[in-house]
């Protein structure tokens, strides 16, 4: 039987979880939250359990972000999966310490300007352009699971190697701070119509781009 040491008992005793609802302030703004907690089973008392004081360390920290529109640890780690890159390498490819996004999805709040770089990234465009500069710092295993991912975006929206050219006309003009500006694969094409499908066409037999 699973024990835990009780504080008032004095000895470790068998225990039970409640879900419960809690206020905390977290760098001045409250949050509430619902969290797993333990109690003993003998005096009734909240006992110490290490593994969901982690867990529900993550749900505060979480909330937290949330409400200060802050990427979430599990927003920070889908974005680093999409591009099939490691804890490690995602982080060297937006100049952290080698660390830091382990960090940022275990649950430590990421300051604004890291999150604003993080955020960048959901945009193909712009994370295509950071890793063209900044790849020779990968291994060329890691680069190759970009480029493979990459390819399969691409292929995943209908874009042929002789229009992918033009696409990124359209999008390399765009700061890294201009991001909002940018071109997403995921959502605009997903919203072009029939007329913006065919404005394409045009142009990849010599349209302008305006």
């Amino acid at each position: 039987m699973n024990t835990l040491y009780c504080d008032v008992c004095d000895k470790e005793r068998s225990f039970e979880v409640r879900e419960e609802t809690r206020t905390y302030t977290v760098r001045d703004t409250e949050v509430n939250v619902n969290l797993f907690l333990s109690y003993c089973k003998t005096c009734k008392e909240e006992v110490y359990n290490r593994e969901m004081e982690i867990h529900n360390d993550g749900i505060v920290f979480n909330a937290y972000k949330e409400k200060n529109g802050l990427l979430t640890s599990h927003e920070v780690k889908d974005l680093r999966e999409k591009y099939g890159l490691s804890q490690q390498n995602f982080a060297r490819l937006l100049g952290f310490g080698d660390k830091t996004v382990t960090r940022y999805e275990n649950g430590s709040i990421q300051d604004r300007a890291h999150d604003n770089l993080m955020r960048l990234m959901k945009k193909i465009g712009n994370f295509r352009e950071l890793w063209s500069r900044r790849k020779e710092i990968l291994s060329k295993q890691a680069n190759r699971k970009v480029a493979q991912r990459l390819e399969k975006m691409d292929t995943l929206w209908g874009l042929t190697k002789r229009e992918l050219p033009i696409v990124y006309i359209a999008t390399e003009s765009n700061a890294l701070s201009d991001a909002d500006e940018g071109f997403d694969y995921e959502t605009d094409l997903s919203e072009t119509d029939g007329e913006n499908m065919s404005w394409y066409s045009n142009t990849e037999r010599g349209g302008t781009v305006s």
